[in-house]
Parts: structure tokens; sequence; C-alpha cells
């Protein structure tokens, strides 16, 4: 007989299911952008698209990056020959790849349990994925983080694997290198298996082919892109850090799970130094180095996945320790019911189509209208084109020609003179500007304090809606 911890996890669990299937299905119906990252994502595809390739040491010198390693947009590139065909694409590819990450958890639980394993031992530690909020937040989006995630945890069910050895952890090798040429700070799992064989005294050979492929692949890269693939892909992303970001992140995501979390911490603190265990603790050492990655300016939910698959992890450890008690484990089911009210009426929001938007959505058949008309206006737009969405451009069918979160970091970082850019604004010779004004999108500052001085000097407001303010050269 289920005990009631259980239960209320199975209940909220599926909650929490069905509201990530609907949110993901209405984000990848929606043919546009809705967040500044996946407008990165689709200038890389095009770049890729259009035959070029990624790390040019001419877009380099002009603070131009390709951010990321090129395999999640080499395969959307593949699919179609539109932004808004490979978006849906995109966004497809990381949904699934976050769902099957939560499937390989599930094996990973069950690989460990000492008896025989039931169906809800498959199930729940699944639901419990899915039901982290930045693991909610971030299905359907069209970012690569998902794919670099489920190459990872592939790879550690291969290595972990005891029939076939060799075989298993030379593809166990190939999946680690395809999770970091998906994203290049695809390393936790790596990390932990090799510091978890050097605890054990052990080295397997296998791992000469995952060095020999980071290092003969960064090198080839390196070699074609003149130099620069390291200020591509890592210095582009030296943004400013603020740790009060990071607390104030960490904050909301725990109160936000608050009974949940207490569960967790007793699932810590049942750990002992048998190896699976050991293995678990060294991953959450390791994923604590993304959580702190939290901080940065423009930083997402993505930072928080790995320490999700962790927190995973020991809230089934804490389910099963007070499962052994039907007083606790009926307490803990009354905790987590008494603190998740607001949790679960966040995901029963997703339900039903979102309609006008409300929460965090921006993805309404009213924004997709108001994206339209400013689409429209850029296609007619006689001259360059500046936008806080650069993806909109491409809708439109026109070149990016500036890139103003990416540009004023470069600018804030020394690496770039903003003196042209904004002689450009001072002589109106930028046609267009389009500024996100969208209340439910977080407001991020893009343009540098200089430049948006010098528009507030030389420019005037042509078209405004609930999400776009278009501004034309000319004074007020």
């Amino acid at each position: 007989m289920l005990k009631p911890l259980t239960l209320v996890f199975l209940g909220y669990g599926l909650l929490c299911y069905v509201a990530v299937v609907a949110r993901a299905f209405q984000i990848i119906r929606f043919p546009y952008t809705i967040d500044y990252g996946e407008s990165t994502i689709l200038y890389q595809v095009k770049i890729l698209f259009d035959g070029f390739f990624p790390y040019r040491a001419t877009a380099f010198d002009s603070a131009n990056y390709f951010s990321y390693t090129p395999f999640f947009q080499s395969i959307i590139s593949l699919f179609g020959s539109e932004p808004i065909i490979w978006l849906r694409e995109a966004r497809i590819l990381n949904t699934i790849a976050l769902l099957l990450t939560g499937a390989l958890i599930s094996k990973f639980y069950v690989d460990g349990k000492s008896e025989k394993a039931s169906a809800i031992d498959w199930a729940l530690p699944f639901l419990l994925w899915i039901s982290w909020y930045p693991v909610f937040n971030w299905t359907g989006m069209g970012r690569l983080d998902g794919l670099a995630l489920f190459f990872q945890m592939a790879g550690l069910i291969l290595y972990l694997r005891k029939n076939n050895q060799s075989s298993s952890r030379f593809i166990a090798m190939i999946c680690f290198l395809m999770a970091v040429f998906t994203k290049q700070t695809a390393l936790w799992v790596p990390c932990s298996l090799f510091l978890y064989d050097v605890i054990h005294r052990k080295f397997e050979k296998s791992w000469i082919v995952f060095v020999v492929g980071l290092v003969s692949g960064f090198m080839s890269l390196n070699y074609f892109s003149e130099n620069t693939l390291w200020g591509h892909l890592f210095s582009s992303n030296n943004n400013n850090y603020d740790f009060t970001s990071l607390l104030i992140a960490l904050k909301e995501n725990g109160l936000f799970h608050l009974g949940i979390l207490a569960v967790t911490a007793f699932g810590a603190s049942k750990l002992q130094l048998r190896p699976r265990d050991v293995l678990i603790i060294i991953l959450g050492f390791f994923s604590l180095i993304y959580v702190w990655g939290m901080g940065r300016e423009g930083s997402g939910s993505n930072f928080l996945l790995e320490f999700c698959v962790v927190l995973t992890l020991l809230t089934m450890r804490g389910i099963e320790a007070l499962n052994k008690s039907w007083v606790w484990s009926f307490a803990a089911a009354v905790l987590i019911v008494a603190t998740c009210w607001q949790n679960m009426r966040y995901r029963t929001y997703f339900l039903n189509d979102p309609g006008i938007p409300v929460f965090v959505t921006a993805w309404s058949e009213e924004v997709k209208q108001s994206t339209e008309i400013v689409i429209e206006r850029i296609k007619n737009a006689d001259g360059p084109v500046w936008s806080d969405n650069p993806a909109l451009l491409l809708f439109a069918g026109k070149d990016i020609e500036f890139f103003p979160f990416e540009y004023k970091q470069a600018v804030s970082r020394g690496k770039l003179d903003e003196f042209f850019f904004i002689k450009d604004i001072e002589e109106k010779k930028v046609a267009m500007i389009v500024m996100e004004r969208n209340k439910y999108l977080p407001t991020v500052q893009r343009f540098s304090d200089n430049i948006l001085k010098a528009i507030e000097n030389s420019y005037r407001p042509s078209y405004q809606n609930d999400y776009y303010l278009l501004i034309v050269p000319g004074k007020l």
C-alpha cells in the first residue's frame, strides 16, 4: 500500500507533468521568440544554414560572437529554411531532451535500488524532475541546455553499466563529447565521474578517448577560427556578476519549493559513504558551480538544471526514509500540501491556453498579433533596423546588424568602442529602433547608457503597443 507522502508526490508530480506538457505545447506552436536566448540560437542557426564557419575572426573583431559550440544549431539548421521552422524544431528538441533526461534520472535511481523496482520507482523520479520550477520553466524553450544535459545523463548511465563495460564506457565518452560540443560548459558529469574514479584509485582507459576528442575538436575549431575560438565561446559570456541576483534567485526558488526542500534536506542527511552516495555527493558539489552562475547578468533557470538532478535524487532518498514510518510519512505529506499552494496555483494556470497574458507568459494571441505588426513595419523600414529582440529582423527577412546585449557587454569590458554606434544614431543612419516593453518578460537594459542617451536626443516614437515601442529619426 502506498504511503501518504508517496501519494502526495505522485499527485503533485502528475499535475506538474500535465502542466508542463500544456505549457510546452503553447510555447512550441507560438511562432516567435519569447526569450532573448532563443534569438541568439536562431541567428547562429542561420549562420550555419547559410554555409558560414561559425567562429569567424571578422565577426569576433566586431564583437559578433558565436557563443556556443555548434552541435545543437547544426541539427536545427537541417530542418527547413525559415526562422519560424528552426524555432519550432529547437523547442521540440529541447523539450524531448529534458523529458528523456527525466527518464534517465529514473534509470539511475532504479539501478541503485537493492530490491526489485516497481512502477512507482520508475515514475516518481521522472515526475519529481519535471516538477522543479527551473525544469518546468526551461521545457518548451528553443535552447540547447536540455540536449547537453541529456547527453551527460546518457553518458552517466552508460559509464556505470555493469555489462559490456568497455564498449559502454567508450559510448559514454562519445556522449560526453557530444554534450560539450552542444554546450561548452557541459562538463558536470565527466568531471564528477573522473573525481569519483580518482577517489576509488582507478583510471579507465576510456578517459583517453574523451581527452583526445576534446583537445582535437577544440584545436581544430580554433585553427579554422584563426585563434578566436576562446573569445567566441568564453569571452563573450563574461557578463557582469551580481551576488544579490544569485541570492534572489535562490530565495525565490527555495520559497516556491519550501516543503519539498525539507524532504530533500532529510534525504541528504541519510547519505552514506557507499559508492553511489559518494557519486551523488560529487555530482552535487560540481552542480554548485553552475548554481553560482545564476548571479551573472542575463542568466536564467538553465543554471539550475544540473542542481535539480541532484535535488531529485536526494528527494527520493528523503521519501524512502520518511516512508519507513506512517506517522512521519503523513506529517511530511501534510507539510508538502500546506506549503505548495502557490506552486500548484502557478502550474494549474497553464492547463488552458493563456489568452490575455498573466504571470510570465509571453506567447498569447495578443502578443502574436502585436509582433506581426512590428515585423511588417520592420520589413518596410528603409535602412538598418536595431532591435531589443534581434530575431524580429530574421522574421522580417532582414540581416541582423546590431546585437544590443552582446555589444553592451563588449563595451562594458572594454572590448568594443561604441563611438561608431553613437555616431550612427547622431547622424540618424539607423532607420528604426525596436524597443521591447513586454511587462510579462524580465526587464533587461540591453542598450548601453550612452546609446540610450543618443537615441533620446535624436529619435522619436512612431508606433507603440503593449509590447513594443518603435522609434525613428527625428526629435519630439
